[in-house]
């Protein structure tokens, strides 16, 4: 139909948090509840976006970047420019830093 969207990233992704559908991963629960509580905690200036929490969780899950690309049915490099705004607005500077901010 007209306007509906289309292209690679207009496919449902199989690995919803909370909340976003009835297709959620499991042990999705935990992930997002303890993204939403540290996000809480941090009291960061700007949010993460819904896109940013789903790649957040994958990365908690121990994807890497091509991973997290195939299954949010986007490019690497969009993987990897989420990834960029994520650290920008936890204030950390590696993978590492951001899981510890998780533990």
């Amino acid at each position: 139909s007209a306007g509906a969207p289309s292209g690679p990233g207009a496919e449902t992704c199989p690995e919803r948090l909370p909340g976003e559908g009835a297709a959620a991963a499991p042990g999705a629960d935990g992930i997002a509840t303890l993204i939403e509580r540290r996000m809480d905690a941090l009291d960061l200036a700007e949010p993460f976006s819904p896109r940013e929490r789903e790649v957040v969780a994958l990365v908690l899950r121990g994807n890497n970047v091509p991973a997290i690309a195939r299954k949010l049915y986007i490019s690497e490099n969009t993987t990897r420019d989420h990834m960029k705004s994520i650290y920008r607005k936890a204030d950390v500077h590696s993978r590492q830093e951001l899981i510890d901010l998780f533990d």
